[in-house]
């Protein structure tokens, strides 16, 4: 191989690293993480977002304050930490504006402060079953709108060991379990005498100022390998709402954005950083090129 060849080669190498740089560094392994492709995942919900107009992810909470409360819906999924009072101030002030927040809290106590704070419900994180009304096993039930407020093309949404809402007037529950579900306080797959029958409330809203919240108390219906599931790509279309732009709040999260994104943040707000990093390929452009053709 003569020497032209073999920086040729070179030069495919080094694109071809690159690539895998871009391909690792834009994705992220963290479950619920809107760049995790992977099932436990919710970029698909990501991408069902953006059809909306636009899908944008928060990581401080005082992003509330430039949303348009009319034209935006806010979710937080499965919240790893708590909000603490300046995050729920913040959200107070957007719902008192006319946002809607959707709160899908996990069986850990991270959704309790807001659920607790800002609405008079509480979340009850003993695991749900059913043993009828079910998709592979009765760790899945599947939930519904209740009969007098029925939701356009959905049915059915299919859970993951939901948990279930106390304090939920009938008139402000979105999704039910059917009467054979039972919380399953042991963890042995059976009811028992003491582990009280169904219906639960899976979903429930409730006004906020001129806004609302809508508190689920399972959010393993938003990622990926759950999404196609029964009706719950129609139900998270109906959570959408009129919006047109959906904020995806990870203020909460322990894990930070995957690195390439975060980059791009960074480039973003920066003119500097802007002029300095083209200004960087652009000469190692030129050289590849340069070095190529000797």
């Amino acid at each position: 191989m003569n020497e032209r060849w073999l920086r040729i080669a070179l030069a495919v190498v080094a694109v071809a690293v690159l690539v895998v740089l871009v391909a690792t560094t834009a994705s992220s392994t963290v479950t619920f993480d809107p760049y995790n492709p992977d099932w436990n995942g919710t970029s698909e919900f990501r991408a069902l977002a953006a059809e909306q107009g636009s899908a944008e992810l928060i990581t401080d909470a005082s992003a509330y304050d430039g949303l348009d409360a009319d034209r935006s819906v806010v979710f937080v999924l499965a919240p790893e930490q708590p909000h603490y009072a300046r995050s729920g101030q913040a959200m107070q002030s957007y719902m008192d504006r006319g946002g809607t927040v959707v709160v899908a809290g996990d069986r850990g106590r991270s959704a309790d402060w807001l659920v607790q704070n800002l609405t008079r419900y509480r979340i009850d994180r003993t695991p749900v079953r059913d043993l009828a009304a079910f998709t592979e096993g009765t760790a899945l039930p599947l939930v519904h709108p209740p009969a007098d407020r029925p939701i356009d093309g959905v049915d059915s949404v299919a859970t993951n060991l939901p948990g279930s809402i106390d304090n939920v007037p009938d008139e402000q529950r979105v999704l039910v379990t059917a009467s054979t579900a039972f919380r399953d306080a042991d963890g042995d797959g059976e009811p028992d005498d003491d582990e009280p029958l169904g219906p639960f409330t899976v979903a429930a809203t409730q006004s906020v100022g001129d806004g609302r919240m809508i508190v689920l108390a399972d959010p393993s219906l938003f990622i990926d390998s759950m999404l196609d599931r029964a009706d719950n790509r129609a139900f998270v279309t109906h959570l959408f709402g009129d919006a047109d732009r959906v904020v995806i709040d990870r203020s909460h999260a322990t894990s930070g954005r995957p690195p390439l994104y975060a980059a791009l943040d960074v480039l973003r707000s920066s003119p500097a950083a802007q002029i300095l990093v083209f200004g960087a390929v652009a000469i190692g452009l030129a050289a590849i090129v340069g070095w190529t053709r000797r």
